[in-house]
C-alpha cells in the first residue's frame, strides 16, 4: 500500500515552541535582574541544532537502517544470487546471528514439522523470532508456534530485511529474538527463467527451477511465478563428524532395543505386562550379539551394571538431509484504485513430496 499523504506533525511542534519562547521573551523584557538573556533561535540559521532527543523503541522495519537504534540487515535479490542461496533455510543457515534451525531432515519430530524451515535468531527459539511476509505475518505451523521458511517463493523475493534485535514492544511477545521480513517484488514486468544445480558431495545434488512474469494492466500489475525444487537424500555416513566413539561423545548411542536382554513372558501376547515373568534373559549377550552389530557391552544405570545392556550407534539410521521435491505457485495484484487507495492481494500454493525416512 503505497502512502499518498503526511501528517507534518513537527511543523505543528515548532509552531507550539516559537510561540513560547517569544512569551518568555517579552515576560523577561521587564525584568532588570535578569542579564543579557540568551538571544532566540533564529529561524533561518540553520547552525541551531534542537535540544530535544527522540529514542525510537519499536520499529516497523520501513525506513530502519543498520547504524539505527534497531539495526535491520537488507539482503536483495541480487546478492542472493551472487551467493548462490538456493532457498530460504540456505540463507537462513548463513547468517551469524541465527542459532539451530531446523528443515534439512526433521525425521525425529512428531505430526506435520517434518521438512518444516525455520528460523532462531540469537537462538531463543523459533517460536520467538517473527516471519513477515510483505510485512505482514505468515501463518504459523499448527501447535509449533513457528513459521515454516519453506514456503516462501524465493524466485519471487526482491530482498529480505531481517531486524536482530527484540521488537515485543511493536509487534507482541512472537518477536522477543527479532524479526524476518520476505519482501516480494513490485510493479514487476517481463519474463525472469531461473535453474540452478549444487553439487554436493555424497549427495546426487540439488536442483531448482523457476519462472517469474509480470504484466501491466494500466494502473494494475499482475505478476505470477511457479518453481520447483529437488533436495536429495544426504546420508549421516557421508560425514566423518557423525562417526564419533562412544568415549568421545555418547550422545549418540542408545540401549534401546538392544540384543543383550530381554524379559521372556508365558502366556498370551493379550496379557501384555500382566504375563507371568520368566526370569531375565541375557543369552543375547553371551552369544556376543553386543560387539557382533558393534555395541558396546555396559550396564544400566552407568556404574552399579544393575541390568546387562548393549549401547548401540544409532546415527548410521539417519539422514542429514531428506529427500524431497517442493513445488510452489505465488500470485499477486497490485492496483491503484485512486491517488489515495490502492489494493494488493497475493496468492501462494506449495504442494511438498518428501521421501519417508529410512
Amino acid at each position: 500500500m503505497k502512502a499518498k499523504k503526511r501528517i507534518l506533525i513537527s511543523a505543528m511542534l515548532g509552531v507550539s515552541i516559537s510561540t513560547m519562547m517569544t512569551a518568555t521573551a517579552i515576560a523577561q523584557d521587564a525584568d532588570p535582574s535578569v542579564i543579557d538573556p540568551a538571544p532566540a533561535p533564529d529561524p533561518a540559521d540553520t547552525t541551531f541544532e534542537p535540544q530535544t532527543t527522540i529514542v525510537v523503541t519499536g520499529s516497523y522495519i520501513r525506513g530502519q537502517v543498520e547504524d539505527g537504534p534497531l539495526p535491520v540487515d537488507v539482503f536483495g535479490a541480487e546478492e542472493l544470487e551472487t551467493r548462490g542461496i538456493d532457498s530460504p533455510l540456505e540463507f537462513i543457515k548463513t547468517l551469524p546471528s541465527v542459532g539451530p534451525v531446523l528443515g534439512d531432515t526433521n525425521q525425529y519430530a512428531a505430526g506435520q514439522s517434518q521438512g518444516v524451515g525455520s528460523i532462531n535468531l540469537r537462538s531463543l527459539g523459533p517460536e520467538r523470532t517473527l516471519v513477515l511476509f510483505n510485512g505482514r505475518r505468515f501463518a504459523p505451523q499448527p501447535g509449533e508456534g513457528l513459521s515454516d521458511t519453506n514456503l516462501v517463493p524465493l524466485f519471487a523475493l526482491s530482498q529480505i530485511e531481517i531486524l536482530k534485535d527484540g521488537a515485543a514492544s511493536t509487534y507482541g511477545s512472537d518477536a522477543i529474538a527479532g524479526v524476518a521480513n520476505f519482501v516480494t517484488k513490485r510493479n514487476f514486468t517481463g519474463l525472469e527463467l531461473d535453474a540452478d544445480y549444487q553439487f554436493i558431495d555424497g549427495s546426487d545434488g540439488n536442483y531448482r527451477l523457476s519462472a517469474l512474469a509480470g504484466f501491466d494492466f494500466g494502473a494494475a500489475n499482475i505478476m505470477i511465478g511457479a518453481g520447483w525444487q529437488h533436495r536429495s537424500e544426504l546420508a549421516t555416513t557421508e560425514r566423518d563428524f557423525t562417526q564419533v566413539p562412544y568415549a568421545v561423545n555418547p550422545t549418540g548411542y542408545s540401549f534401546l532395543s538392544n540384543p543383550a536382554t530381554y524379559i521372556p513372558k508365558l502366556g498370551p501376547i493379550g496379557q501384555g505386562v500382566a504375563g507371568q515373568n520368566l526370569g531375565l534373559g541375557v543369552d543375547g549377550q553371551l552369544l556376543n550379539a553386543c560387539s557382533a552389530l558393534g555395541g558396546i557391552e555396559g550396564g544400566f544405570p552407568t556404574g552399579t551394571a544393575v541390568l546387562p545392556v548393549c549401547r548401540y550407534n544409532y546415527v548410521p539410521f539417519a539422514n542429514l538431509v531428506e529427500e524431497e521435491n517442493r513445488y510452489q505457485v505465488y500470485a499477486q495484484m497490485d492496483v491503484d484504485l485512486s491517488d489515495d487507495l490502492a489494493f494488493f492481494a497475493s496468492a501462494l500454493c506449495i504442494h511438498p513430496v518428501r521421501t519417508a525416512a529410512r
